[in-house]
């Protein structure tokens, strides 16, 4: 009697596999439409004009994201209809976005402990960049609480999208790849339109000196170890998006 349900259990989520596979998806594309939003700015300008100073560089995107704030709130709403539907329907899914959601933001923390004091405290890095966040959005070069309220929500969010985006593709892994997450997110952020648009250059040539990249490598790697220590130690089930690919029942 037990094996028997035990195997209707199996059986049934299987049938479900396909289904959970579109909401992977989705959430994937809606969890993570922050930074997919931000690349999708940053090549906009760059593909149109490269802005000649900072002031037109800031105007030019905030005339973007004041176009595109609509579709990602949009696209946050459609995601809490994933985290509902996964939390009743797919328990796995649920556990994977919800975990990589607090992990990323967790990291974010850790990324703040190298990014802040270092970056920001000894100059390494050109601009503080939740703070520049909350300019851009708003379209001005001042410093009140409600841009730096608005900038440092939408880093959190980059932070909280990338740990989704980590746990979804690789559910429970071993810890030292989120490390390479990490790399692979500083190699992003090193060789897209927002380093053409700050002016930096690819990995910070431009800046005359390695401390650009170095601090922002060391950022990335303890974002990568803490998300991969969470992600180990609080995802329950092993095998990510690929695994779900494979085990999707086929009809011939």
């Amino acid at each position: 009697m037990k094996d028997e349900k035990e195997g209707d259990r199996a059986m049934e989520q299987t049938a479900k596999v396909p289904n959970e596979l579109l909401w992977a998806v989705i959430a994937l594309v809606t969890g993570g439409a922050a930074p997919i939003g931000l690349l999708l700015v940053s090549t906009s300008i760059t593909m149109a004009r490269q802005p000649t100073n900072m002031m037109e560089m800031m105007m030019s995107v905030h005339a973007v994201m004041r176009a595109y704030m609509p579709f990602l709130a949009v696209s946050l709403i459609l995601f809490a209809a994933v985290l509902i539907v996964s939390y009743n329907v797919y328990p796995r899914l649920f556990d994977r976005v919800f975990t990589g959601l607090w992990a990323g933001a967790v990291a974010t923390i850790a990324l703040d402990a190298i990014r802040y004091p270092i970056g920001v405290g000894l100059k390494t890095l050109p601009a503080d960049m939740p703070t520049m966040f909350g300019k851009l959005i708003f379209g001005t070069d001042s410093v009140t609480a409600v841009i730096l309220i608005v900038g440092y929500l939408y880093h959190f969010l980059n932070g909280a999208s990338f740990g989704l985006v980590y746990t979804v593709l690789a559910g429970k892994v071993a810890w030292y790849w989120g490390i390479v997450w990490g790399l692979i997110i500083e190699v992003l952020m090193m060789t897209t339109p927002p380093m053409l648009l700050m002016g930096v250059g690819p990995f910070g040539v431009n800046t005359g000196a390695p401390w650009y990249f170095l601090t922002t490598l060391a950022a990335h790697i303890a974002f990568g170890a803490v998300l991969g220590l969470l992600a180990e130690r609080f995802v329950k089930e092993k095998g990510g998006l690929w695994a779900l690919v494979r085990s999707a029942p086929t009809h011939r």
